[in-house]
């Protein structure tokens, strides 16, 4: 006696076309679409730990500057997952750079008074909004120094100017090779307009007004700086070396992504 036996496949085919060609179709570009993605969030995460841990961070700024442009196409030539910054700084930050002055002074650069800092160097915070460049008003002392017999006299005189300049306290001085722009603080008891010298009485002659302070007593802050024609920003690859820890775990990643994605279909 013989048992004869038939198999029916119909229902494998069926289950082949609309399961294993459904998975092989769209399930694999899935896998390797969220492989892509989870590279760039997690470079995203560690870039931005980089720059906590690394950078002097004066706000938030560059921090959240590094963003992610997922990929969203299932066509898997055209898929391409971006993390970056649109930062142009962040780019010689990158890779390095040379910066030089073009001009007949040196680089300007915010110190840290211009922060409210105590110290000028290194600036750790931002630079407030009334020492920024284009809202500062630097006193013009064309024309205002004609009488100067030397610089240092030319000197002294443009800070006097300042001093007496309650709106325009800021004004531009070079002390031999190092330049800047100063803020000038008026300090002591303005002179009286008149003085005696025995039983004379004299009057005063304020040629730009009535000094704020006392002459010679004022004190100078420094709130640009020229003092370097030349700075050279180190490549520190932020952004490579993020990337480099986490496509260690690219083959783990996609795995991952694989088992959570055919698990859909196979259900």
């Amino acid at each position: 006696m013989v048992a004869n036996f038939s198999l029916n496949t119909s229902e494998i085919n069926k289950w082949e076309k609309n399961v294993l060609q459904k998975a092989h179709r769209v399930a694999f570009p899935l896998a390797i679409k969220g492989t892509l993605n989870t590279l760039a969030f997690n470079t995203m995460r560690e870039s931005r730990e980089t720059i906590r841990e690394d950078f002097t961070n004066r706000n938030k700024w560059t921090e959240r500057s590094v963003r992610v442009i997922p990929v969203k196409t299932l066509k898997i030539v055209d898929m391409q997952a971006e993390t970056g910054s649109a930062l142009d700084y962040m780019l010689d930050q990158e890779v390095g750079a040379r910066r030089s002055s073009k001009g007949e002074h040196g680089l300007r650069i915010p110190t840290g008074a211009a922060a409210g800092q105590a110290s000028l160097f290194p600036r750790k915070k931002t630079v407030k909004k009334s020492f920024r460049r284009g809202q500062m008003k630097i006193l013009n002392m064309a024309g205002k120094g004609r009488g100067a017999k030397s610089k240092k006299q030319f000197l002294l005189m443009s800070i006097r100017v300042a001093a007496l300049r309650g709106q325009l306290p800021f004004v531009f001085l070079q002390f031999g090779k190092k330049s800047g722009v100063y803020k000038v603080i008026p300090h002591g008891p303005a002179p009286s307009p008149t003085y005696r010298r025995g039983k004379t009485k004299f009057s005063r002659s304020f040629k730009w007004g009535r000094p704020k302070g006392t002459p010679g007593k004022e004190t100078l802050k420094l709130i640009h700086s020229f003092g370097h024609r030349n700075i050279k920003i180190p490549a520190s690859h932020w952004l490579s070396k993020s990337f480099e820890r986490v496509a260690q775990q690219s083959a783990n990643i996609f795995l991952k992504e694989a088992d959570r994605v055919f698990n859909r279909f196979v259900r």
